[in-house]
């Protein structure tokens, strides 16, 4: 959204008070208010980044270099479709994970739900014997 907004011409400060205004997560709004203030104060948009432990090493970097080259909004909606690229991924392979354990999970209800249904007949049809 930062890049977005950045790409359309709105200021650096404006992009992240917004970000910080739509942030859901207490951590990511604080990380935000840093960044604001670090850019008021004519430190570079980057710089809070690489002290946070909620910002990887890699991503800090690209926006680092995109901030030096003038292509920071370039570079932020490059890290975003990368981002969610990953996280399609990472949601397939978790899927793939869960698959078989809910198919494991429903033989074992629908089986009880046969047992239960059935374990009745059969003691019926034991005492009709006796």
């Amino acid at each position: 959204m930062v890049g977005t907004m950045a790409g359309a011409g709105i200021s650096l400060v404006d992009c992240v008070n917004t970000a910080r205004d739509l942030t859901g997560n207490s951590y990511y709004r604080a990380l935000w208010t840093r960044v604001s203030e670090q850019i008021q104060s004519g430190k570079q948009f980057s710089e809070p980044l690489f002290q946070s432990p909620l910002v990887p090493r890699s991503v800090t970097q690209m926006l680092h270099s995109g901030e030096k080259g003038g292509k920071l909004a370039f570079v932020m909606e490059q890290v975003s479709a990368y981002a969610e690229s990953e996280l399609k991924e990472q949601i397939a392979n978790l899927t793939r994970y869960i698959e078989p354990a809910m198919i494991c999970i429903m033989g074992f209800i629908i089986g009880g739900v046969a047992l239960a249904l059935l374990l009745p007949i059969f003691t019926i049809s034991r005492v009709m014997a006796n």
